[in-house]
């Protein structure tokens, strides 16, 4: 799942530079990079700490063979960093609750009963036993049988 999100860099104080997806298809943990070389920058720096004047901050040689085609992201200070979720469709939209859920539910058959049993002033047990009923699946002693 977390494949599907991707960073939109703002201020940069919120995204990982090794382990978020702020650039291209995956994260950068997941470049051809040895792991005992990765070692000389921490784990945890943050993309900010990384730009320093428009430009990578690397003192390490192997971080700048391998930011030489990736475009410096622009720090913007005054805005956030935005999680974008990206979907099945390979759309970005605004990484919300909503949006993950209509992206990964299952469209299922349109039934006809739905707003007999379902509608703004139902009381929810008794829509959920209707529910039941009416999908056969009351626990009753006919069924037991």
């Amino acid at each position: 799942m977390y494949s599907h999100i991707h960073f939109n860099v703002g201020d940069g104080k919120s995204i990982f530079f090794w382990h978020d997806r702020w650039w291209g298809p995956r994260s950068l943990i997941n470049e051809d990079v040895s792991n005992g070389r990765r070692n000389d920058i921490d784990d945890k720096v943050k993309m900010y700490e990384m730009i320093e004047d428009g430009e990578w901050n690397t003192k390490v040689d192997f971080v700048k063979n391998l930011l030489t085609n990736i475009p410096v992201p622009i720090i913007h200070n005054d805005t956030k960093d935005e999680a974008m979720w990206v979907t099945k469709d390979n759309k970005k939209v605004k990484f919300t609750i909503g949006s993950v859920w209509n992206d990964w539910k299952e469209e299922g058959q349109k039934v006809m009963w739905s707003s007999f049993v379902w509608f703004s002033q139902c009381i929810p047990k008794h829509s959920f036993i209707l529910w039941l009923a009416i999908n056969d699946r009351l626990s009753t002693q006919e069924r037991l049988f």
